[in-house]
């Protein structure tokens, strides 16, 4: 599964990410016991700061709510740094994170989303040359 994961999303694409938006990429870990638990990356532009990624141990996140924390901590700091607007991103129709989502202020909105398969994004490189 970690092999598969690893391919899906390599460490490199993380290192290229955070290279290049530097400060723009805000990585939050919480940690039981000295053990990461939890952990998101948040990718803030102007007004707008988007929950990209995250990670947690649910069986060792969930006693201390470490999720909700992370989520608390990245909004409050958002915030004070004039973010209006704070994406959660898709719930799939999946009840368990939109209550999550719901728990922590979370409202719905629909706003335009565009996918490129690899076809789409070959083409569209050979248009720009």
């Amino acid at each position: 599964m970690r092999l598969r994961a690893a391919q899906a999303e390599p460490r490199a694409k993380y290192q290229a990410v955070a290279a290049r938006l530097g400060r723009a990429c805000r990585v939050y870990i919480a940690r039981a016991g000295g053990v990461p638990v939890a952990a998101l990356i948040l990718l803030v532009h102007g007004e707008h700061a988007f929950y990209w990624r995250g990670y947690s141990d649910k069986e060792r996140a969930a006693p201390s709510r470490a999720n909700d924390l992370l989520h608390r901590l990245a909004i409050e700091r958002a915030v004070q740094e004039g973010c209006r607007f704070y994406d959660m991103g898709e719930s799939g129709g999946v009840s368990s994170l939109i209550a999550f989502k719901e728990r922590l202020g979370a409202t719905p909105r629909r706003h335009p989303q565009y996918t490129f398969d690899a076809r789409s994004a070959g083409r569209l490189k050979a248009a720009r040359r």
